[in-house]
Protein backbone atom coordinates (compact mmCIF):
# COMPACT_ATOMS: atom_id res chain seq x y z
CA UNK A 1 0.00 0.00 0.00
CA UNK A 2 2.99 2.15 0.84
CA UNK A 3 4.51 1.39 -2.51
CA UNK A 4 1.36 2.53 -4.36
CA UNK A 5 0.34 5.62 -2.34
CA UNK A 6 4.30 6.66 -3.42
CA UNK A 7 3.79 5.97 -6.84
CA UNK A 8 0.63 7.96 -7.18
CA UNK A 9 1.92 11.02 -5.35
CA UNK A 10 5.10 10.85 -7.82
CA UNK A 11 2.65 10.41 -11.00
CA UNK A 12 0.80 13.13 -9.55
CA UNK A 13 4.33 15.59 -8.73
CA UNK A 14 5.65 14.89 -11.91
CA UNK A 15 3.43 12.85 -14.46
CA UNK A 16 0.14 15.22 -15.21
CA UNK A 17 0.89 17.08 -18.15
CA UNK A 18 2.76 16.86 -21.22
CA UNK A 19 6.56 16.03 -21.15
CA UNK A 20 8.21 18.72 -24.17
CA UNK A 21 11.77 20.10 -24.10
CA UNK A 22 10.06 23.47 -23.57
CA UNK A 23 8.37 21.99 -20.04
CA UNK A 24 11.74 21.03 -18.85
CA UNK A 25 13.25 23.55 -16.20
CA UNK A 26 16.41 25.36 -16.91
CA UNK A 27 19.26 25.24 -14.72
CA UNK A 28 18.90 29.21 -14.42
CA UNK A 29 16.12 27.53 -12.83
CA UNK A 30 17.95 24.85 -10.97
CA UNK A 31 20.48 27.22 -9.85
CA UNK A 32 17.66 29.55 -8.34
CA UNK A 33 15.98 26.83 -6.75
CA UNK A 34 19.90 25.65 -5.05
CA UNK A 35 19.64 28.88 -3.77
CA UNK A 36 16.38 28.52 -1.93
CA UNK A 37 17.10 25.66 -0.85
CA UNK A 38 20.43 26.35 0.45
CA UNK A 39 18.51 29.08 2.04
CA UNK A 40 15.79 26.71 3.68
CA UNK A 41 18.63 24.77 5.20
CA UNK A 42 20.34 27.18 7.06
CA UNK A 43 17.11 28.88 8.17
CA UNK A 44 15.20 26.03 9.23
CA UNK A 45 17.50 23.02 9.49
CA UNK A 46 17.82 19.79 8.11
CA UNK A 47 14.90 18.26 9.64
CA UNK A 48 12.31 21.45 8.26
CA UNK A 49 14.23 21.09 4.97
CA UNK A 50 13.64 17.38 4.17
CA UNK A 51 10.26 17.79 4.93
CA UNK A 52 10.01 20.68 2.43
CA UNK A 53 11.75 18.95 -0.04
CA UNK A 54 9.59 15.74 -0.37
CA UNK A 55 6.34 17.84 0.12
CA UNK A 56 4.74 18.64 -3.01
CA UNK A 57 3.29 21.58 -1.59
CA UNK A 58 6.81 22.76 -0.39
CA UNK A 59 8.15 24.79 -2.82
CA UNK A 60 10.81 22.72 -4.02
CA UNK A 61 9.57 20.80 -7.05
CA UNK A 62 8.61 22.75 -10.25
CA UNK A 63 7.95 20.37 -13.15
CA UNK A 64 11.35 17.67 -13.28
CA UNK A 65 13.47 20.01 -10.75
CA UNK A 66 13.56 18.68 -7.78
CA UNK A 67 16.47 18.76 -4.29
CA UNK A 68 17.81 15.78 -3.72
CA UNK A 69 19.46 15.73 0.15
CA UNK A 70 22.06 13.76 1.58
CA UNK A 71 24.26 13.48 4.77
CA UNK A 72 28.27 14.16 4.44
CA UNK A 73 28.87 11.76 6.91
CA UNK A 74 27.72 8.46 4.98
CA UNK A 75 25.38 9.88 1.88
CA UNK A 76 22.21 8.39 3.10
CA UNK A 77 19.73 10.49 1.19
CA UNK A 78 17.18 12.30 3.55
CA UNK A 79 14.76 13.92 0.69
CA UNK A 80 14.65 12.81 -3.32
CA UNK A 81 11.30 13.05 -5.53
CA UNK A 82 11.72 9.03 -5.60
CA UNK A 83 10.58 8.28 -1.77
CA UNK A 84 11.57 4.60 -2.56
CA UNK A 85 15.64 6.64 -2.62
CA UNK A 86 15.06 8.08 0.95
CA UNK A 87 17.19 6.67 3.53
CA UNK A 88 19.62 5.00 0.55
CA UNK A 89 23.48 6.13 0.26
CA UNK A 90 23.91 8.19 -3.00
CA UNK A 91 27.04 6.19 -2.78
CA UNK A 92 25.53 2.97 -4.84
CA UNK A 93 24.02 5.20 -7.44
CA UNK A 94 25.33 4.87 -11.02
CA UNK A 95 23.20 6.57 -14.16
CA UNK A 96 22.11 4.57 -17.20
CA UNK A 97 25.99 4.36 -18.51
CA UNK A 98 26.96 2.82 -15.33
CA UNK A 99 28.76 5.88 -14.21
CA UNK A 100 29.02 6.29 -10.19
CA UNK A 101 27.81 9.85 -10.25
CA UNK A 102 26.49 9.29 -6.10
CA UNK A 103 30.25 8.91 -5.58
CA UNK A 104 31.33 11.45 -7.67
CA UNK A 105 28.47 14.05 -6.32
CA UNK A 106 30.24 13.36 -2.75
CA UNK A 107 33.91 13.68 -3.37
CA UNK A 108 32.73 16.96 -5.24
CA UNK A 109 31.09 18.04 -2.15
CA UNK A 110 33.65 17.11 -0.09
CA UNK A 111 36.43 18.32 -1.82
CA UNK A 112 35.31 21.39 -3.18
CA UNK A 113 31.91 22.71 -1.03
CA UNK A 114 30.28 22.92 -4.70
CA UNK A 115 30.73 22.59 -8.38
CA UNK A 116 28.67 20.87 -11.15
CA UNK A 117 28.16 16.81 -12.49
CA UNK A 118 27.00 16.14 -15.85
CA UNK A 119 25.65 12.14 -15.62
CA UNK A 120 22.18 10.18 -17.37
CA UNK A 121 19.35 9.23 -15.45
CA UNK A 122 15.70 9.31 -15.69
CA UNK A 123 13.97 12.21 -16.14
CA UNK A 124 11.11 12.28 -13.31
CA UNK A 125 8.24 13.37 -16.25
CA UNK A 126 9.30 11.25 -19.01
CA UNK A 127 10.84 8.37 -16.96
CA UNK A 128 13.33 8.00 -19.83
CA UNK A 129 17.27 8.57 -19.16
CA UNK A 130 18.49 11.94 -19.87
CA UNK A 131 21.64 14.01 -19.74
CA UNK A 132 21.12 16.17 -16.61
CA UNK A 133 23.37 18.64 -15.30
CA UNK A 134 23.07 18.64 -11.05
CA UNK A 135 24.46 21.28 -9.15
CA UNK A 136 25.72 20.59 -6.21
CA UNK A 137 26.21 22.70 -2.89
CA UNK A 138 27.10 21.15 0.57
CA UNK A 139 25.58 23.42 3.05
CA UNK A 140 26.73 22.29 6.82
CA UNK A 141 26.50 18.10 6.95
CA UNK A 142 24.17 18.03 4.34
CA UNK A 143 24.80 17.92 0.03
CA UNK A 144 22.30 19.24 -1.80
CA UNK A 145 21.85 18.64 -5.01
CA UNK A 146 19.51 20.30 -7.98
CA UNK A 147 19.54 19.84 -11.82
CA UNK A 148 17.90 20.40 -15.09
CA UNK A 149 17.51 17.94 -18.03
CA UNK A 150 18.19 18.76 -20.98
Amino acid sequence: MRYVLACFIWFWSFGCGAASAENFATLAEAEAMMDRAAAFVQKNGVALAAQAFVETGGGFRDRDLYVSMSRVSDGVRLSHFDPRMIGRSIAASRDADGKPYGEMIRAIALADGAGRLDYRVANPVTGKPMQKTGLIRRVGEVILVVGAYR
